[in-house]
């Protein structure tokens, strides 16, 4: 069990979620440590606290407390790691204890390795009775090519990968020069950019991303968490594509020795336009399709002869339950998380 990696989590207003989040890394067994950097308001703040109180005899755990971002509020505290390596997570991530000590020790035997990831999977809380698995995607293709090359590939076949196990030496160069929580309206006021793309980026472009085939993380997706935008001000989208562009040349030019190249850095301002074009079309059919599925539910879901033919036909294979039952890869581990689920 590797005591030399930090999971770092963010929370907010949410003490039901921290508790099922820490109790489920007591019950694994994680040997590491947990950083909660706590933004909630008085009351949650007190409950959090109650929460702490309860699991700090039985785990490794620092507190820190700011109202801040997610992003930004770890930019602020991320000095005070301790451990050769972190995670930057949530209170509702569940990674894989047993895949996270695979990853350190495979970091402490191969030196020139900084980021590693692994399988993800999400689960979609539709309501208590339904929790869904689906892939979620993280790129296997960012260990290769020139620095800047990998950024626009990690842009143009996008997927979270904030979630990485990096080394802390350069975590703290990369939130070193993302924008703080003063300086996003006027800078980087697109928040998709500046929380995630930004940082995700700039994870690609300090280091090759070995990939595994180990499940590493079960993501749950309460409703619509996503901060993509299903429609963008094309000023703030300038300014914010613009700061981004400038940003990753600040990085490689800073850590990275490279020389100025402006036709690279036009073709990343050019990705990234493409990449919210395809985003905000692809997002808005989504949307007017849940609004004409809702409208259709609401004037036909009340008759009991139609219910029971639409859970006829809904697609059940997915569910946690199903899922588990029948023994579908990564089985055990979802197992083990499902009891630690909180329902809507």
């Amino acid at each position: 069990m590797s005591n030399e990696i930090t999971i770092i989590i963010p929370t907010k207003n949410r003490s039901h979620f921290l508790d099922n989040c820490i109790e489920y890394y007591v019950t694994n067994n994680f040997k590491g440590s947990l950083m909660i950097l706590d933004s909630s308001n008085s009351r949650e703040k007190n409950r959090n606290k109650e929460v702490i109180f309860k699991y700090k005899q039985k785990i490794n755990l620092e507190v820190f407390y700011k109202d801040d971002f997610p992003t930004q509020i770890i930019k602020n505290f991320i000095i005070k790691v301790k451990t050769k390596y972190c995670i930057m997570a949530s209170d509702d991530d569940f990674f894989v204890v047993k895949t996270i000590n695979y990853f350190v020790n495979y970091l402490n035997s191969h030196k020139n390795t900084n980021i590693i990831n692994g399988k993800a999977l999400r689960l979609d809380i539709v309501n208590i009775d339904r929790v869904l698995v689906n892939k979620y995607f993280i790129s296997e293709k960012l260990n290769k090519g020139n620095p800047l090359e990998r950024v626009s590939n990690y842009i143009n076949e996008y997927g979270p990968i904030n979630t990485s196990i990096i080394s802390t030496k350069h975590l703290i160069d990369i939130l070193n020069i993302t924008p703080s929580k003063n300086e996003l309206k006027t800078k980087c006021p697109i928040r998709s950019i500046n929380d995630e793309i930004l940082v995700g980026a700039l994870m690609v472009l300090s280091s090759k991303i070995i990939h595994k085939e180990k499940l590493l993380l079960v993501r749950t997706i309460h409703g619509n968490n996503s901060n993509l935008p299903k429609d963008f001000n094309k000023k703030k989208l300038d300014i914010s594509i613009d700061f981004f562009v400038n940003t990753i040349e600040r990085y490689a030019i800073k850590y990275l020795s490279l020389k100025e190249n402006k036709e690279v850095y036009d073709v990343l301002r050019k990705d990234m336009y493409q990449f919210f074009e395809r985003t905000t079309i692809r997002l808005k059919i989504k949307i007017k399709i849940y609004s004409y599925l809702k409208l259709i539910k609401s004037h036909f879901y009340n008759y009991s002869s139609i219910r029971f033919l639409i859970n006829k036909l809904r697609n059940k294979h997915n569910l946690i339950d199903n899922y588990v039952e029948n023994k579908y890869q990564y089985y055990n581990e979802l197992k083990k998380i499902k009891n630690f689920l909180i329902k809507i």
